[in-house]
């Protein structure tokens, strides 16, 4: 506590919307503005004329991501059973 340094609390802010609602506008302007970086999640759906792979997606097959889900379960499974 007396060397001077403050824990940062971090904070992550959640923008859902519909297609074309503005959500990407949201999250340009707060990059810019006050440095918070997006998440890139993974989809399934196929890439836009505009989008760039692992900016806004990762845009990966269907079997791709059923095995992700799979390995994501199972690393879930074993955390919990270690906090059990």
């Amino acid at each position: 506590m007396g060397n001077g340094n403050k824990t940062r609390k971090k904070k992550l802010f959640v923008v859902v919307g519909k297609t074309s609602t503005g959500k990407d506008t949201v999250c340009n302007y707060m990059n810019q503005r006050y440095g918070i970086k997006p998440v890139v999640s993974y989809s399934t759906r196929e890439m836009r004329s505009y989008e760039k792979n692992g900016v806004q997606h990762f845009f990966i097959s269907d079997q791709e991501m059923d095995e992700l889900e799979k390995r994501d379960a199972e690393a879930f499974d074993r955390w919990m059973d270690k906090i059990s």
